[in-house]
């Protein structure tokens, strides 16, 4: 991967390949011969710059294997291309699918590659149509083709958010609902879902994840048995000593991933959750079990 390049210091991310494509994954490699939970999601799930991750911890907390599967860049669409890795997070105990941006996914409008979500694949005559001004072979990655769209026409930007937004809450639905095992939606961010409807393009490139509001939350919410919503305070945000990297140019590593200190709090969050979804049900009264209303059990920090 290529952002293993830009530090000159970096944790030892013990990577293994696993899956159709053989994608490479943050290990280390988990036992999936007995009881596991599994992690999905993008580079907050990786842990990119991060020396723990909360997968890792959870291994820890839980005495559980806990499989790392997020991979940077990825969309909902990823991990529904991936039939092995998507069986694997079926047969897990527990499936924790952290929120993943909306702009890393193939929609109406534009294609990404399947295992490079943020690259930019192709675009759509539609998309073509609604900006006739713009050459689109300038741009290799989404995030810039969609800071020049809204510069060029914010009037028009709308209608490729709406799309973005209505292919995300899509795919989600989709992947949780292909996901057998009991499931975790986490909301893992330095900012509240609210914030996201006033962000412009560049401000929620920045941002993980990318374009997601409350109200595509709330459209997905339901297919999980647990909503986790996790903000981070602006001193965990910042992170510590263990945080401190710099680019091979002497720069300091852009705190835009999650830090130590924020994926060891998250996985206290988490823990209590997957506990309670790890322990058999005994019963078979499903008004007793809960089931239908497990999800409304929302944990913030």
């Amino acid at each position: 991967m290529a952002f293993q390049r830009v530090v000159s210091t970096q944790p030892d991310y013990e990577q293994y390949r696993f899956g159709r494509s053989r994608q490479i994954f943050r290990g280390p490699e988990p036992d999936l011969s007995s009881r596991y939970v599994a992690c999905i999601g993008g580079a907050e799930t990786f842990g990119k710059f991060s020396p723990v991750t909360y997968p890792q911890l959870l291994d820890e907390e839980l005495d559980v294997p806990c499989a790392n599967w997020g991979t940077p860049g990825a969309g909902p669409g990823f991990f529904l291309k991936d039939p092995v890795l998507l069986e694997a997070c079926s047969r897990a105990e527990v499936c924790v699918v952290s929120i993943m941006s909306a702009h890393s996914m193939s929609n109406r409008l534009f294609n990404v590659f399947i295992r490079r979500n943020e690259r930019l694949r192709s675009v759509s005559e539609m998309m073509e149509a609604l900006y006739p001004e713009v050459d689109f072979g300038h741009f290799r990655f989404v995030g810039n083709m969609l800071n020049h769209l809204h510069d060029v026409r914010p009037e028009r930007f709308n209608v490729v958010a709406i799309e973005m937004r209505n292919a995300w809450i899509a795919r989600m639905r989709e992947l949780l609902t292909d996901i057998e095992a009991p499931k975790v939606l986490l909301w893992f961010a330095q900012h509240h879902p609210e914030a996201a409807d006033g962000y412009t393009p560049a401000e929620a490139r920045r941002v993980l994840p990318g374009f997601v509001t409350r109200q595509m939350i709330t459209e997905v919410a339901p297919l999980a048995d647990v909503f986790v919503e996790y903000v981070a305070p602006p001193e965990s945000a910042g992170g510590g000593a263990e945080d401190r990297f710099r680019s091979i140019r002497g720069e300091a590593v852009s705190r835009r991933f999650p830090s130590a200190t924020m994926h060891r709090e998250v996985a206290t969050l988490l823990s209590t959750p997957i506990e309670a979804l790890l322990i058999p049900v005994q019963s078979t009264d499903e008004e007793e079990m809960g089931r239908d209303g497990f999800w409304r059990r929302i944990f913030r920090r």
